[in-house]
């Protein structure tokens, strides 16, 4: 890597979420440049390169793995194809920063993982919600005894797709309301508690024409009493609220997973209550770009040759719940984690 280039990133495909926060996000961290795109549209690709200034556009994925022109990967493809792109860089020693989730399941995720451990390339999911500071005085607070003892999260995410044609509606891509939105409540749920789930139970509606989920709802039994209560919609209006309960109060944060997203403008907010006497204080958090501090930290630790700050095992630990989820919706039973 020349000193003066910075890290020049490469990214795979040109999906929304690169167009409309990861891209710029990585373009405004100092010390890194999106360099180079692939598309399999080759107008898509020329299009949103010139929109971001995008030097080099490739006519197909492999060719820009292959080319030797990059320091980093970033893959925004459908969940399905996870596995095959990110071992593919990580075969070329290419450090990758993949959306989540990892891939569709633990078993998938465990080996991309194991093939990036055994060539040494580093490798972090891009769960960019954990980056904000919003997160880091929510588990303070908590630490600090402000609701006593966590007993409860529940957390939920929807956007209405109604009527729309999606990538997440389609099964062989590893579609679904649960891997394209759910997967953010499951993982908030495990952060905040500090362990692993060891049953769920779960429904599910499935589209019928789709056969994917659209709405999942699961309970995830994290022992001693503790629960976790998680849903996720493609039929409900955008929210994206999680909620604390402790023996002695509660702590409530209504914009958890996309604080700052389109015209809301206020900084993130979490609301504080206590439990005997019902006094509410409201605690206001800056509002960086959560995508920016993801990409900050991802480069810092290359630069630095220190571990990612989110091990890429977590999200073996996310998709062994979601796992459990789907297979306690099916069955109707109570089904185990791992």
């Amino acid at each position: 890597m020349e000193p003066q280039t910075g890290l020049r990133w490469g990214v795979l495909g040109s999906s929304g979420i690169a167009r409309a926060q990861v891209i710029p996000a990585i373009n405004a961290t100092p010390g890194c440049r999106v360099t180079a795109l692939a598309s399999r549209d080759p107008a898509r690709g020329r299009e949103v390169a010139a929109a971001h200034g995008i030097g080099r556009v490739f006519p197909d994925y492999a060719a820009l793995v292959a080319s030797g022109e990059i320091d980093a990967l970033y893959i925004p493809l459908p969940n399905a194809l996870h596995e095959d792109w990110a071992l593919k860089a990580a075969a070329r020693g290419i450090p990758v920063l993949c959306e989540k989730p990892l891939s569709t399941g633990a078993a998938s995720a465990r080996r991309i993982v194991e093939g990036f451990r055994s060539r040494g390339v580093p490798l972090m999911e891009a769960f960019m919600y954990r980056f904000h500071p919003l997160h880091a005085r929510v588990r303070e607070l908590v630490a600090g005894g402000a609701i006593g003892a966590l007993r409860l999260v529940e957390a939920h995410i929807s956007t209405d797709r109604t009527g729309q044609t999606h990538i997440a509606q389609q099964k062989s891509l590893g579609g679904g309301v649960l891997l394209d939105a759910g997967c953010y409540p499951v993982n908030l749920c495990r952060m905040m508690f500090g362990s692993e789930p060891v049953s769920v139970l779960a429904s599910q509606e499935i589209d019928p024409v789709h056969g994917t989920d659209v709405t999942t709802a699961a309970i995830l039994d994290f022992g001693d009493g503790r629960l976790g209560m998680v849903s996720a919609s493609h039929r409900a209006g955008g929210i994206s609220s999680y909620r604390l309960v402790g023996s002695s109060g509660t702590i409530e944060v209504p914009r958890g997973f996309l604080p700052g997203w389109g015209d809301v403008l206020d900084e993130p907010l979490i609301i504080l209550t206590d439990g005997c006497t019902t006094a509410r204080r409201e605690i206001r958090v800056d509002a960086p770009s959560q995508y920016r501090l993801m990409v900050q930290a991802f480069a810092e630790a290359l630069r630095s040759g220190t571990e990612m700050p989110y091990p890429p095992e977590d999200a073996i630990a996310t998709l062994a719940v979601t796992d459990a989820i789907f297979a306690a919706a099916a069955s109707g039973c109570r089904a185990a984690v791992g």
